[in-house]
């Protein structure tokens, strides 16, 4: 188990829930919308640019974030110098049952115990060095692309978010009624631009005089009065 993975992990979360609880509380920045266009929109996009074997493959591979296996070479040192003296005096078949903690090292042993030559052993292990890190690469490529997705889906949440508040704020100024005319006529949803439109029809009638300009007031004010 890797103790730093964990604990640095731990103390990010827990500095940001910790601003969050500080400002104010932390149900703000919660919306299950968002989340769901986050998180799996960006699985979805990974799986368009990806096969699936290698996209379950690299989420299996972050799991060993958390694990350690590997051995100290210094360790090793003295346990390949043991092996070694052994099947000089007692020859490979000997080192059968031995208990080898590296992995790696093991599987060298047993092909080594099986009887293979020192070249096919060493181009076996070759290749399945060479297979472990085209299937690490390949996790890594997932994840960048992951890394890469998940700002644009949010991007494309916060989109949403804002084209439906302002569709709420504008139904928020029709009225019962008049079919959703007044959200979109700007004569009655702002006085300034009704005055100047009273003050052109009067413009528009100077032969009709006094009656004329009344008659353009009293436009404006039924405009108003219906605003």
């Amino acid at each position: 188990m890797d103790l730093g993975t964990i604990l640095g992990l731990g103390l990010g979360f827990g500095l940001i829930i910790t601003a969050m609880v500080l400002g104010g509380g932390v149900m703000p920045f919660v919306d299950a919308q968002s989340a769901l266009i986050v998180i799996f929109g960006t699985f979805a996009a990974t799986l368009t640019n990806q096969k699936m074997p290698y996209v379950i493959s690299g989420l299996k591979s972050a799991v060993q974030a958390f694990f350690d296996k590997s051995s100290p070479k210094a360790d090793l040192v003295p346990l390949i110098i043991d092996l070694a003296g052994k099947a000089r005096k007692e020859g490979l078949v000997a080192l059968e049952g031995e208990e080898i903690s590296d992995p790696f090292m093991a599987r060298g042993v047993r092909l080594g115990v099986d009887g293979l030559s020192p070249e096919l052993i060493t181009e076996t292990l070759k290749g399945e060095l060479s297979a472990m890190k085209e299937r690490h690469e390949r996790a890594q490529q997932i994840f960048k692309f992951m890394s890469a997705t998940a700002p644009s889906m949010g991007l494309i949440g916060t989109i949403i978010d804002l084209v439906q508040m302002l569709e709420s704020r504008r139904s928020g100024f029709d009225r019962p009624g008049d079919g959703g005319r007044a959200s979109h006529d700007p004569l009655r949803r702002d006085p300034r631009l009704r005055r100047v439109r009273a003050d052109r029809l009067e413009a528009r009638e100077p032969h009709r005089g006094r009656g004329g300009g009344e008659e353009a007031r009293d436009r404006g004010r039924r405009i108003d009065s219906q605003g």
